[in-house]
């Protein structure tokens, strides 16, 4: 599993990239270091690049992971957006969302990078598509 974390826009957007099999224990890891570097005045959106992902997780710990992000809005977490181009990683992806949104977090899925930074520049985005793009 490889879960890397950069800030490629260092006022609006975290990015991470998902490749090889991705467990929630990895995930609850990624979590952890959100919650130390996302604690800021401004509000971060993360894009999630899932393209190269191999999710192992049942949908009990998508939902677990969905509640645990949702926590982190309170230090400055904003919209969530995933890449998944395969079937089975777009899928669980968009039950993750659903499962976000129950929460309160504001999550979309999409097919391509493109789209997912559109989505996050779009009306209550912060630009993050015209500063990263």
């Amino acid at each position: 599993m490889t879960l890397t974390l950069t800030f490629p826009d260092p006022s609006h957007l975290a990015l991470v990239v998902a490749a090889g099999p991705i467990t929630d224990d990895d995930v609850a890891g990624l979590e952890r270091e959100l919650l130390a570097r996302l604690d800021r005045p401004s509000r971060y959106d993360l894009l999630i690049d899932a393209t190269q992902a191999t999710p192992e997780v049942a949908f009990p710990e998508l939902k677990r992971m969905a509640r645990r992000f949702a926590g982190l809005t309170r230090s400055g977490l904003g919209r969530v957006a995933v890449v998944a181009s395969q079937d089975l990683t777009y899928g669980l992806a968009r039950a993750y969302s659903a499962y976000a949104e129950q929460d309160g977090l504001e999550a979309g899925v999409f097919r391509t990078e493109r789209e997912a930074r559109d989505w996050l520049g779009g009306a209550d985005g912060g630009g993050v598509s015209s500063a990263v793009g």
